[in-house]
């Protein structure tokens, strides 16, 4: 009977020559017709299944406040402004801030949320601060009589 350390040491040797063999047959030009044919296992096979995130660099800032400016104007008469900011985000990613003062008449306590919804979707879809940018985005929702009420230079 082999001896418990003996067989281990066989397996890591053979786990080994296989890795090897793997990497030999790749080296050749012969790795998909091995894995085809089926002479090595998908066990022997590396993969690199990390997802990363690139930035895309600089922030152009007058496109994206023409980006911005002109998804604005298509958002109807319940908006009355936009605003926006660029800055890190309480985890300092780069992010985009969205600061939206919306009329009063139009703001109800049953369409409040479809209504910002659909401003968020379209400004969204507009800018498209993730894949263009790599920028997260945020939205904040202002009433008409709030600003007045209390005046934030930051929100007109």
């Amino acid at each position: 009977m082999p001896n418990a350390s003996n067989s281990g040491a066989r397996k890591r040797t053979s786990v080994r020559s296989s890795r090897s063999k793997v990497r030999s047959a790749a080296q050749k030009g012969a790795g998909l017709s091995a894995l085809r044919s089926g002479q090595f296992t998908r066990s022997n096979r590396r993969r690199d299944n990390i997802i990363v995130q690139v930035p895309t660099g600089y922030v152009n800032q007058a496109q994206l406040g023409e980006i911005i400016a002109h998804a604005a104007q298509h958002l109807g008469p319940e908006v009355v402004h936009v605003a926006y900011s660029l800055g890190p985000d309480s985890t300092d990613e780069p992010s985009l801030f969205f600061r939206i003062v919306l009329a009063d008449a139009y703001i109800r306590e049953d369409t409040i949320t479809d209504l910002t919804g659909r401003i968020t979707a379209a400004l969204f879809d507009a800018v498209r601060p993730l894949e263009n940018w790599g920028l997260r985005p945020y939205f904040n929702f202002r009433s008409k009589s709030e600003q007045d009420r209390r005046p934030d230079p930051k929100w007109m």
